[in-house]
């Protein structure tokens, strides 16, 4: 079984989260031939997921139990948050995977970037003029749910077709026009 170590932080740091013990679970997933055993902890807002996959290398694999990592995480965040009426996040900043060497997490699809022709670029390069498109974003609160969920596509891949969906829901519908 190859071994993914995952370490992340509960946000704000500040609540100090602490599970009592791990929690553990099973995922199989048929189509993909993956059986994967994963336990988490959380000490001081720190978490660790450890995950005993039978698949290394494998296409896409790797990306398969980063999600079901993050899922995990996310599910006992959001639950011990919810009970207690606080407002928590979770994020997984890095990974070491079975070939020991440990790798920055940092969820990007450049290939996106090509086609947002909403912002303009900054006069040095790389940079991003944000003025004008904010004060489009901060005028109607579903344009910022809508930015929020398109970036959380990005982090949360699997969560894209759901989070793009309501994007499109949340676009206004044209106004006909008026023929006089």
């Amino acid at each position: 079984m190859a071994t993914f170590k995952f370490t992340g932080r509960v946000l704000p740091s500040s609540s100090n989260m602490t599970l009592k013990g791990s929690i553990s679970t099973r995922w199989e997933d048929p189509s993909l031939g993956l059986a994967m055993d994963a336990s988490l902890s959380i000490a001081n807002s720190v978490v660790e997921v450890l995950c005993e996959s039978n698949l290394f290398g494998t296409e896409n694999h790797d990306g398969h139990v980063h999600f079901r990592a993050s899922d995990m995480a996310r599910a006992v965040v959001n639950s011990f948050a919810y009970a207690k009426g606080l407002g928590l996040s979770v994020v997984l900043e890095s990974v070491t995977k079975p070939d020991g060497v440990k790798y920055n997490i940092q969820d990007q699809r450049p290939d996106l970037a090509a086609l947002v022709t909403a912002f303009r670029s900054g006069p040095e390069h790389g940079s991003v003029d944000l003025a004008d498109m904010l004060q489009i974003v901060f005028s109607d609160p579903m344009i910022f749910v809508s930015l929020n969920d398109l970036v959380s596509s990005i982090t949360l891949p699997q969560y894209a077709p759901v989070n793009c969906g309501r994007v499109i829901e949340a676009l206004p519908l044209p106004q006909p026009c008026d023929p006089r």
